[in-house]
Parts: structure tokens; C-alpha cells; sequence
């Protein structure tokens, strides 16, 4: 048995019962409200965060455990400085990554976001610096400078959205 929709003629069509039917919204009702999007820039940058940091604690805890399992006392002032900038770095690296995360589909996060990424772009380029005199100056370093940087355009975007 077919079944048959009104035709605004009067005349009857027939229906295909295998076509998608799509419910229609009555006049003067506003649609549905949609999620918030996320910005993907800040969740991406967020991730890479998330696990740079934990790379970093692991190789920051593994290079104390070497240097004292070779009892070496007379470490230079300026490798104790790195070791500390690094630690502190890697921990507060994932913190922004955790809260990124977070915050990357809740627009009215933004300024909070976009201070957690000044401060993360302040100690990378602390680290890049005394990195260059230290001699542990590469390409990883410059990508942990420009990650954060990448994670505060993505912040700034969000921001502009809530304006």
C-alpha cells in the first residue's frame, strides 16, 4: 500500500518510503541551538602541548637522574639554570595543554587562554635563549618557541570571536 502526501494543487503525489524525510520547523520558531565550535587551532596546538610537556618532564627527570648517578658536583651554573627553566617549562607546557583542551570550544575562555599562551611564550623564549650560549640549541627548540606562538593566534582568534 503507497501512501500519498497532499499536493498543493489538490492532486495527490505519491511518496517514495525510502526517501529521507526532514522535519520542518513551523514559522516563527528559531532552529535549534547548535555547540559551540571548537577552534581547532588552539585543540591541535593544545594536543602537541600536552605531549611536549610530558616528553619534557621525562627527559628533564631523566637527565637530574643522570647527572646524579655520575655524581658530578661541579655542574655549571648555567645547566643547573636550563635543567630548572625546563622542568618549570615542561610542567607549566602542560598545564596550558590540559586547559587548551579545555577551553578550545568554550569562546568566553579566550583571555584566559590568551594569557596562559603569553606566559608559555615568555618561559620558551627564556629556554631558546639560554639555550643558544649552552650549546643545546636546534630545530626542537625553535618548534617549542613557535608552538606556543601558534597556540596564542589560536587564542586570539577565539578572542575575536566573543567580540
Amino acid at each position: 500500500m503507497s501512501s500519498y502526501v497532499p499536493h498543493p494543487d489538490g492532486q495527490q503525489a505519491p511518496v517514495d518510503p525510502y526517501a529521507q524525510q526532514v522535519p520542518q520547523q513551523p514559522y516563527g520558531y528559531a532552529p535549534p541551538p547548535t555547540a559551540p565550535q571548537r577552534n581547532t587551532l588552539v585543540f591541535v596546538c593544545s594536543i602537541l602541548l600536552i605531549i611536549g610537556g610530558a616528553i619534557g618532564i621525562i627527559a628533564m627527570l631523566g637527565t637530574i637522574g643522570l647527572l646524579a648517578a655520575a655524581s658530578v658536583s661541579g655542574t655549571s651554573g648555567l645547566l643547573t639554570l636550563l635543567i630548572i627553566v625546563g622542568i618549570v617549562g615542561a610542567i607549566y607546557e602542560l598545564v596550558v595543554g590540559i586547559m587548551g583542551v579545555k577551553g578550545a570550544s568554550t569562546p568566553s575562555k579566550a583571555g584566559q587562554l590568551l594569557n596562559l599562551g603569553y606566559g608559555l611564550v615568555a618561559i620558551q623564549l627564556i629556554a631558546l635563549i639560554i639555550a643558544i650560549p649552552a650549546g643545546g640549541f636546534s630545530y626542537s627548540s625553535v618548534i617549542g618557541f613557535l608552538l606556543p606562538v601558534l597556540f596564542v593566534v589560536g587564542a586570539m582568534q577565539m578572542k575575536k570571536q566573543v567580540a
